[in-house]
């Protein structure tokens, strides 16, 4: 970077600390009432944390209580109020809880005058980034603005933000330190239900673009004893979200219903779609032990990165390709430049300005529909889910763009505001989609 790196993190995290802290408010008032911050906030943190807060408000009074909350605090009141609060935002209650404490510690170093190099600043803005983003929260512009002006800078091994372990649920507790037989019973049996792939590329077929063949081995790796009575698989299901079976180079339809699977057995089965559909395959199998379906045990696997890695850069090279947040802040930019005093000429110019903008927001929603299909991404698949996320919310902006032009048209300040409003949040949920597309991308 080539200013303070120190003065980057403080700016990034104080409208991080901002975004969260409101955002906490509103949420939990929405399910809370007046009563969020007793039952949403102080029911989530330890007491010896309250007091300080208490002993922090009475030195303070007036104060917002929202004010009141640290970074600590913010990871321990979304794990404790995910599902009836933070769902939307964060699908894996987990994974945000350790995001929110890899910035937390990257915040002790800050407070604590320690180096931050500034690939780590870097890392850490992103991250607070991403966060405000899934909470719709509009100082993930201002961070990704300021992230625009910086260098990129390589992440040393050594310089990665340092992940402190999170706190263990009580679920996981019970896990590691089983209290009854039932979930060792749960456990060994559902290690049993294996599942093994292999991926041939064909050449191209009659002219068209290449297949892949995916030959799948299911086995019961259960010893055959009268001593595990519950290893005999009554039937065994084949899955691939999001993937339909092409009639001509296959004989099955999935769901696969591959019959009953007895100790140290095997299935065998092949199937075959576009090879550029092998982005999104995902091979679920399950196997119940009872006709009451009392015990169902589910195996999900990806293919190995060696095999999708290639097509999971070309995907994101192109989508990044697309620039779709780019344009989309182009439009906001445009409406920035309105002012009190703006002239009657600088008005026709501002218009044909968005007419052109709009037209070239059309044409990028064209481009994802064409990636979509290029690799078969089935609304079924997350991916096609969310690009499709990403065009409906074109179509949405470039609608608003519409109505926005008659206000500017008018030169009426304040409905070119409240459009610019709704016109952010749209910009936020594209960034949201984009963070979640690149998420699993980068871990498969």
């Amino acid at each position: 970077m080539n200013h303070d790196t120190h003065l980057f993190f403080t700016r990034c995290h104080w409208l991080y600390v901002q975004g969260v802290r409101r955002a906490i408010r509103e949420r939990l008032s929405a399910i809370y009432g007046d009563d969020w911050w007793s039952r949403g906030v102080l029911l989530a943190l330890p007491e010896a944390v309250c007091q300080r807060i208490r002993k922090e408000a009475e030195r303070t009074p007036g104060v917002e209580p929202h004010t009141l909350l640290d970074v600590s605090h913010f990871g321990r009141i979304v794990s404790q109020h995910h599902r009836t609060a933070f769902a939307d935002a964060f699908t894996d209650s987990q994974r945000a809880f350790r995001d929110f404490g890899r910035l937390m510690a990257a915040r002790n170093r800050w407070a604590h005058i320690q180096s931050i190099s500034p690939a780590q600043a870097g890392q850490a803005a992103d991250l607070m980034r991403q966060i405000l983003t899934a909470l719709r929260c509009a100082e993930a512009l201002e961070i990704a603005d300021m992230i625009q002006n910086i260098p990129d800078q390589p992440v040393d091994a050594t310089e990665e933000l340092f992940t402190p372990e999170s706190e263990p649920t009580d679920a996981d507790f019970d896990r590691a330190n089983p209290a009854s037989a039932l979930w060792q019973l749960w456990h060994q049996a559902h290690s049993y239900l294996a599942l093994e792939k292999e991926v041939a590329l064909s050449s191209l077929i009659n002219g068209r673009q290449e297949w892949a063949n995916v030959n799948i081995r299911i086995h019961n790796t259960a010893p055959d004893s009268e001593d595990w009575p519950c290893v005999h698989f009554m039937s065994v299901v084949l899955k691939v979200p999001g993937i339909r079976l092409h009639d001509e180079f296959n004989r099955h339809r999935l769901p696969i219903t591959l019959g009953e699977l007895a100790p140290g057995q095997m299935h065998e089965i092949e199937i075959a779609f576009p090879a550029k559909q092998l982005l999104i395959a995902e091979f679920v199998i399950s196997g119940q032990v009872n006709a009451g379906k009392l015990f169902q045990f589910q195996q999900r696997a990806n293919l190995p990165g060696e095999v999708i890695s290639t097509l999971q850069t070309e995907f994101a090279n192109r989508l990044s390709s697309i620039a779709v947040t780019d344009a989309v802040k182009n439009v906001l930019d445009a409406i920035a430049t309105i002012t009190p005093d703006i002239k009657f000429a600088d008005v026709i110019q501002v218009r044909q300005s968005l007419a052109n903008l709009s037209a070239g927001i059309d044409e990028k929603r064209g481009q994802i529909e064409l990636l979509s299909r290029e690799f078969h991404l089935g609304r079924e698949s997350f991916l096609g889910q969310r690009l499709r996320e990403i065009m409906l919310a074109l179509v949405d902006f470039n609608s608003k763009v519409s109505e926005l032009d008659a206000a500017i048209g008018n030169t009426d300040l304040a409905l070119i505001s409240q459009s610019a409003s709704d016109l952010q949040q749209i910009q936020l949920s594209v960034l949201r989609v984009e963070d979640a597309i690149r998420a699993i991308t980068d871990d498969g």
